[in-house]
């Protein structure tokens, strides 16, 4: 669900012919937020706590890139 909302506006700013780092960085927050839940559902169902840490990772990582994205589309627009 989170993923269509940054593609969308993503999908914006590319018919605008601007992408901002911001943007950026939320859409690759949201593709290893997937990825580690991907992860942390194999470690759940084959009962292997490494992968499942892996995803935990992978996880928090993502939050942090859509964090740092926000921070930086916010200071873009003050900027502006």
């Amino acid at each position: 669900m989170f993923i269509n909302s940054f593609l969308w506006e993503y999908i914006e700013h590319i018919k605008k012919g601007v992408i901002c780092m911001g943007l950026k960085n939320k859409m690759d927050g949201a593709k290893d937020k997937l990825k580690g839940e991907v992860k942390d559902l194999y470690g759940k169902v084959t009962d292997n706590k490494a992968k499942q840490a892996e995803g935990k990772v992978d996880k928090a990582k993502g939050e942090a890139k859509q964090k740092m994205g926000e921070i930086k589309e916010k200071l873009d627009k003050e900027t502006e």
